[in-house]
């Protein structure tokens, strides 16, 4: 066991003294690992300073745990036996936040590989769940986590845009300006996910669990929904069959909604504007991409789509929602 490992184990011992060992689940810009105690599991997620801060972390606990509380199908966030959310320590010469989560047993993406009518249903009911609870919540203890035009791709943006492309920069520009006009009413504007996609909710027959509201954001309810179908059209091994997929975004768009108008009102923008939320998406992928020094066959083929989209004016992608219309007359 490494030194970070032995420094994890110690600090999980602060959440369940029974915890017997660690070992690594994932790591990606945040490392998520299993900590045994003697008859169960739970997950511990170590995040970089650099990336969040404690406060933004207890921000983030706190909508999270309000969710689970008050009956969302989302993990639950554990507490210390002290009461503490999350610990923080130094360790050469950088600082660390852990937090813990419930361990939860359903099958991530990889392992379902469902495209179902009844999962996407699923999906859309637990968002719809998510958005109701956010129009009450009022963060009291905690500070308010960020804007959408506060993530991070987005504020470095402008600067990678303006030095690779003068239209792209251009686009950019005005697509802030209106975006920053857009209605935000109580229906339309919230705490969201921010990060609704594939790899962030487990699935097992009829039951759900969301995971890693890292991302959580003020944002339009509708950008979740964005991301979520953004996800399942684009990002795959062969984006460029992306065209080819309107009768599979009609089938997903109208079950999405479908489950989600059974918790939570449907907007307009969810059923005719996704393109501009999908358009944030694009951006920051964009953003994200350039400051890569190599890019996969893959990764260029989804940098020349957005790219192509953006400065043609291109939509996503063209699908009828005739079908998914009638939630709107609930």
């Amino acid at each position: 066991m490494d030194k970070m490992e032995n420094k994890l184990l110690e600090i999980a011992k602060q959440f369940d003294k029974n915890t017997v060992s660690v070992e690594v689940l994932a790591n990606c810009r945040n490392k998520i690992y299993k900590a045994n105690c003697l008859d169960y599991s739970f997950v511990l997620r170590l995040s970089d300073e650099q990336h969040r801060t404690v406060t933004q972390i207890e921000s983030e606990l706190d909508f999270q745990k309000y969710l689970f509380d008050n009956g969302a199908d989302v993990a639950k966030p554990l507490q210390t036996e002290s009461g503490k959310s999350c610990i923080s320590f130094k360790q050469n010469n950088s600082r660390f936040i852990v937090s813990a989560f419930e361990y939860v047993t359903y099958k991530d993406w990889d392992e379902r590989n469902d495209q179902s009518e009844e999962t996407y249903m699923l999906i859309g009911k637990a968002l719809g769940k998510i958005h109701k609870l956010s129009k009450q919540y009022n963060p009291v203890n905690v500070v308010k986590r960020r804007l959408w035009s506060e993530q991070q791709e987005l504020q470095k943006a402008g600067e990678l845009f303006k030095n690779y492309n003068a239209a792209l920069y251009d686009k950019f520009t005005d697509f802030m300006q209106q975006m920053g006009r857009e209605e935000k009413s109580i229906d339309t504007f919230g705490l969201t996910h921010g990060d609704y996609l594939i790899s962030n909710y487990l699935i097992d027959g009829n039951n759900i669990k969301v995971i890693d509201f890292d991302e959580c954001e003020y944002s339009w309810y509708a950008a979740d929904l964005a991301i979520c179908m953004r996800c399942y059209l684009f990002w795959t091994e062969h984006p460029e069959e992306l065209p080819n997929k309107a009768k599979e975004a009609e089938m997903m768009h109208y079950n999405l909604l479908l489950g989600y108008s059974s918790e939570n009102k449907v907007t307009k923008d969810m059923v005719f504007d996704l393109d501009k939320y999908i358009k944030i998406r694009d951006y920051i992928e964009l953003a994200q991409l350039l400051e890569q020094t190599e890019l996969n066959d893959i990764e260029k083929t989804h940098f020349e789509m957005c790219l192509d989209r953006i400065l043609n004016n291109k939509p996503f992608l063209e699908f009828n929602t005739e079908k998914s219309e009638r939630f709107l007359l609930k």
